[in-house]
């Protein structure tokens, strides 16, 4: 295959970069065959293309060096596929990373293989695959197919479903631009009416009517995509409006009937299935009436009962527990709806039991109850001659040495068996020395961290009170030696860890309890997967903002044993039935947060401001931190709100403008040149107190003014959808909403005449929060 002529046909659809396409393209020495494209023009030329090899790009994909030379003969095969490699976002550096989740495709390396015996490899599309073409020319390219899939389904079935599996120099995939995939209305249009159908047409044609189990897996892998794009802290899907969002539902929901319960299965033993439970679940729900077996959760030593879950679509069924064979009482129930674009396809029960064997039965049915096992992992394939001869020499050779070994083994034991007691015990307790040395016989150890770089959060003011409070208990507080906070706490007698050195991981392993204020910290996240941390530490989430929107795509996913939450609002909208958190009562902990304490004592102030806090842009800050010039973004982001300010300052009102502290931080000039008033960092407690009202779109500062007895006034000078539930939430919680500056200043004239009072059940209500905290985390079962 390697003599065979390389066509390249690289498709600019506007969404790369297509000169560095084609300088890769010029160093493989494939320019001169290539050929650029619009999306309308791929199918004619296609069609007339006779003999060689067929590689099809975007612009902005790039070859890797060595990639049109390593390229081996197919053999019987007429389709090779190749490695994709994800590119570094732009303007950050980096280099192209081999993470890409198809890389579980070459755990084997290079190899020939079938899609009948393996159909989990197929779920790319045409993405990095190498196609022979016939002389005879290539079935036809479906102009309703953007991504040309239903023409590498015809070819694979033409070659009987082989392939081959190139484990060499591959094809490194742009990075997603702006805007970013299914963030548009027309995005799933083209996904659901368009590409899918039209793969299941053509895979009908090939095979009788029948679809191959193999396109099932690319049929699935886009469907989880779309459903991804509703999920993530900032999903892609935001932007949809109701209409929108119930039309990909509806489409959703069709395509899903056509998929039955053994092509779901098949899918979840990819490896491309890893971390997407929920989004398989809510796809088999859609179409299937059975439904996978309850799940018993880990034991955690902390706690005196265990969790058990289970999902179902209709009507809830009749539960009957039973532990140890006796029938018992949950200790706690919740019904979780898992929603996607804001319609429920499946529901999950979490049931908490007392430890002990589980039985149950629904609806009078016994039903199977076993520990997740973990995700289903697809068949090896079969290992090649020289491999199996290789491990046949290998066991020959260990069955040879265990024989040998044997006469050793049996004087061996004679001798221990005539060891005196004495020595019999030495040995005893240098065991025990081993294995308990690290145990829960030591001193307990409470690990707090705010964040890596940073203190000042909740972690630090609870350290401080329990220091003072639980003196049996060793307090340490992680930190990096160069922030600005290590010299303030040291002096202040905090016993520091520094991050990054062995102290700090022996810490982190020793510690009974990790009290973390960010668990996306990018030092922490990484220690709360896998084995970075045991089952029976405690993972305590303190959080550092109150989460009054839905933000369970996220949480979902996260190691959270216990999360601190700060008003009754916030407690509901989590641990609710029907919500889409999977946290119950059990691991919600409605202390208040530890930093309110010293806030409540700025209750009762004079107010005179009205503070404007618009949210953040992460794209934004981005930009900022890689040097890029991104004033006119700032402007962009300010200028309805310095509007706003000017209108306000004209009512006769003193209008103070939030800078979110990174931005603060990297464009201090831009902030200092402005003619409003401004507060960051640590004055804006105080801001907050005296604040009539306090005027956001979705920052959490609404909610720390909410808390300090300011009015909270929702307004997006966007007019986004509340695909969130940002501003639904705080009008139930007694927040106002605006649809215009115009509203703003009226309902602002009606706080500050008194005819609007603040919500009672947001506003602080003690000064207690580390008490109660603190008085939870002693006990030894929680």
């Amino acid at each position: 295959m390697s003599s065979a002529r390389l066509q390249v046909l690289v498709v600019d659809d506007g969404g790369g970069d297509l000169d560095a396409t084609r300088a890769s393209l010029a160093a493989e020495g494939a320019q001169e065959t290539a050929l650029v494209l619009t999306p309308a023009e791929v199918p004619s030329v296609v069609s007339q293309l006779r003999g060689g090899r067929l590689l099809v790009l975007r612009a902005g994909d790039q070859l890797e060096p060595g990639f049109a030379v390593s390229l081996s003969s197919s053999g019987r095969a007429g389709t090779v596929f190749t490695r994709l490699l994800r590119a570094p976002e732009p303007g950050r550096g980096g280099q192209a990373t081999d993470d890409h989740p198809l890389a579980a495709r070459f755990m084997h390396g290079s190899r020939a293989t079938n899609l009948r015996a393996e159909p989990h490899l197929f779920t790319s599309g045409l993405a990095g695959a190498v196609l022979v073409v016939p002389n005879a020319g290539l079935p036809a390219w479906d102009p309703a197919d953007s991504a040309g899939s239903s023409l590498l389904i015809r070819h694979l079935a033409a070659h009987r479903d082989r392939l081959l599996l190139h484990d060499g120099p591959g094809v490194v995939l742009r990075f997603p631009g702006e805007p970013r995939p299914f963030s548009r209305f027309e995005d799933y249009q083209q996904t659901l009416a368009s590409d899918v159908p039209s793969w299941l047409a053509a895979a009908r044609q090939c095979g009788g009517g029948q679809v191959r189990s193999w396109v099932w897996q690319l049929v699935l892998r886009q469907l989880v995509e779309v459903t991804d794009a509703d999920r993530g802290l900032r999903f892609v899907a935001r932007g949809l409006d109701d209409d929108g969002r119930a039309w990909v539902v509806s489409r959703l929901r069709q395509l899903l009937k056509q998929v039955g319960v053994q092509p779901v299965q098949e899918y979840c033993a990819s490896p491309l299935a890893l971390n997407r439970r929920a989004a398989l679940l809510a796809a088999a729900g859609g179409g299937c009436e059975v439904m996978p077996p309850a799940v018993l959760a880990s034991e955690r030593a902390f706690r005196p009962d265990r969790k058990v879950s289970y999902f179902f679509t209709g009507e809830p069924p009749v539960e009957e527990w039973m532990v140890d064979g006796t029938i018992v009482e949950p200790t706690c129930v919740k019904t979780v709806s898992h929603r996607y674009f804001d319609q429920v396809l499946v529901q999950e029960r979490v049931v908490w039991l007392p430890k002990g064997h589980v039985t149950a039965r629904l609806d009078g049915r016994a039903v199977k109850v076993a520990p997740f096992s973990g995700m289903l992992k697809p068949p090896p394939p079969r290992p090649s001659g020289v491999v199996r001869a290789r491990r046949y020499v290998g066991r020959s050779a260990r069955a040879l040495r265990l024989v040998a070994a044997r006469p050793w083994a049996v004087a061996f034991s004679r001798v221990r068996r005539t060891k005196g007691p004495e020595s019999q015990a030495a040995d005893s307790t240098v065991l025990t020395t081993v294995t308990t040395g690290a145990g829960r016989a030591q001193a307990r150890i409470w690990l707090y961290l705010d964040r890596h770089d940073a203190a000042g959060d909740n972690a630090e003011p609870l350290y401080r009170f329990a220091c003072e409070r639980a003196p049996q208990v060793r307090h340490l507080f992680a930190l990096e030696w160069d922030s600005s906070d290590w010299e303030r706490l040291s002096a202040a007698g905090f016993e520091l860890v520094e991050i990054g050195t062995a102290a700090f991981d022996q810490a982190w392993v020793q510690a009974e309890s990790l009290l973390l204020a960010d668990i996306g910290d990018p030092v922490v996240a990484p220690r709360l997967v896998g084995n970075g941390t045991r089952r029976d530490q405690r993972v305590v989430f303190l959080q550092h903002g109150v989460t009054m929107r839905d933000m369970w795509r996220w949480f979902n996913i996260q190691r959270i044993d216990v999360l601190v939450t700060a008003t009754p609002a916030e407690t509901r909208g989590i641990v609710a039935d029907y919500t889409s958190y999977e946290l119950t009562g059990r691991e919600v902990w409605p202390s208040g947060f530890p930093r309110h304490d010293t806030l409540f004592k700025l209750l009762g102030q004079q107010r005179d401001r009205v503070v404007l806090a618009p949210t953040w842009n992460p794209s934004l800050v981005r930009a900022l931190e890689a040097g890029m010039a991104a004033e006119q973004d700032i402007d962009g982001l300010y200028e309805p709100w310095l509007e706003l300010a000017e209108q306000l300052r004209g009512r006769g009102l003193r209008p103070v403008l939030f800078a979110h502290p990174k931005l603060a931080l990297l464009a201090p000039g831009w902030f200092s040149a402005l003619q409003v008033e401004t507060t960051t960092g640590r004055a804006v407690p105080q801001d907050l107190s005296r604040a009539w009202a306090v005027v956001s779109d979705r920052s959490s500062i609404m909610d720390e003014g909410m808390l300090l007895g300011a009015v909270g006034v929702v307004w997006d000078p966007l007019g986004q959808p509340d695909t969130d539930h940002y501003r639904r939430r705080h009008v139930e919680a007694g927040a106002l909403a605006a649809g215009s500056a115009g509203e703003v200043l009226g309902l602002v004239e009606r706080v500050v005449s008194g005819e609007v009072r603040p919500a009672e059940d947001m506003t602080l209500r003690d000064a207690r929060a580390c008490e109660r905290l603190l008085e939870r985390l002693l006990r030894e079962m929680v």
